[in-house]
C-alpha cells in the first residue's frame, strides 16, 4: 500500500512508520527491509530511506548488512539489563525536577494514556503505552537533554520488551496499578511518595529481567550427570 510523505520531512516521516512497524511486530526479527520497495510506497527517493534506516540501526531496531538488504534486528535480551540500569538511574532525577512543573494538561496526558492501558489486552501494545506514559510523565521536567538520552533507550527497550511479553517471558498485568500510584502521587505534588513508586516500579522491572535471563541460563546450562534429585 502507498503511503505519501510530505515533501522535506521524507527520512523522518519513513522513520516513524518503520519503528512503528517493528515495534508492533509486524516487521518481525530477521524481516528484510527492501530499500527500493520501500521508496515506492512512500513515494519517495531511495535517499530518505536510506537515511531513516540509518537512524533506526543507530537505535538498536535495524542491522544494516554490507551489499545486502538491511533486516530488523534480533534483540539481545542481555541489552534490557543495561537499559533497566540506565532508566533506574535518569527517571528518579527526571520526575524529580517534573513534579513541580505538572499542570492539568500535562496530567490529563497522562491519565489519557492511562485510560487506554486499562482496557488494553495485546502486550505488544502495552510496551507502546508504557513508554508513552513514562514520556507524559517525565516532559514536564524540562531536562531535554537527559530525556533524549532517556527517549535513546526507549527504542531499544520498546523492542525488547515487546518481544519478552509476546515470548510470555514478562507479563506487563500489575504495571497500569504502578503506573496509577506514581501518578497519583505526583497530582498530589508528593515528590517523595512519586519517587518511591516509581523507583518501586523500575526495581520491579529489573527484577523480572534477572529472572529472565536466570531462567535462560539455567536453560542453557547442562545438569552434570552425578548431580541426583531429591524429592
Amino acid at each position: 500500500m502507498s503511503r505519501s510523505v510530505r515533501y522535506g520531512e521524507g527520512a523522518r516521516s519513513v522513520c516513524d512508520e518503520l519503528r512503528a512497524r517493528i515495534i508492533s511486530g509486524e516487521y518481525s526479527s530477521g524481516s528484510e527491509l527492501r530499500i527500493q520497495s520501500l521508496a515506492r510506497e512512500f513515494g519517495i527517493s531511495i535517499v530518505p530511506v536510506r537515511e531513516a534506516l540509518r537512524t533506526l540501526a543507530a537505535e538498536g531496531l535495524v542491522k544494516i548488512r554490507p551489499r545486502r538488504s538491511p533486516i530488523v534486528a534480533k534483540p539481545k535480551l542481555t541489552e534490557v539489563k543495561d537499559i533497566s540500569e540506565i532508566r533506574i538511574l535518569l527517571e528518579p532525577i527526571l520526575l524529580q525536577a517534573a513534579v513541580p512543573n505538572h499542570n492539568r494538561d500535562t496530567l490529563g496526558r497522562c491519565h489519557e494514556v492511562l485510560k487506554i492501558e486499562e482496557g488494553l489486552e495485546q502486550g505488544w501494545r502495552k510496551v507502546a503505552l508504557n513508554r508513552e506514559f513514562h514520556h507524559a510523565l517525565l516532559l514536564p521536567s524540562g531536562k531535554e537533554r537527559l530525556l533524549k538520552i532517556l527517549d535513546a533507550q526507549y527504542e531499544s527497550m520498546s523492542l525488547l520488551a515487546r518481544t519478552m511479553v509476546n515470548a510470555a517471558m514478562v507479563r506487563y498485568d500489575d504495571s497500569h496499578g504502578e503506573h496509577v500510584r506514581i501518578l497519583e502521587a505526583v497530582e498530589r505534588r508528593d515528590t517523595g511518595l512519586a519517587l518511591d513508586c516509581l523507583k518501586d516500579h523500575l526495581n520491579r522491572s529489573h527484577e523480572k529481567i534477572d529472572s529472565v535471563l536466570d531462567r535462560r541460563e539455567l536453560a542453557s546450562t547442562p545438569v552434570p550427570e552425578n548431580v541426583g534429585v531429591t524429592a
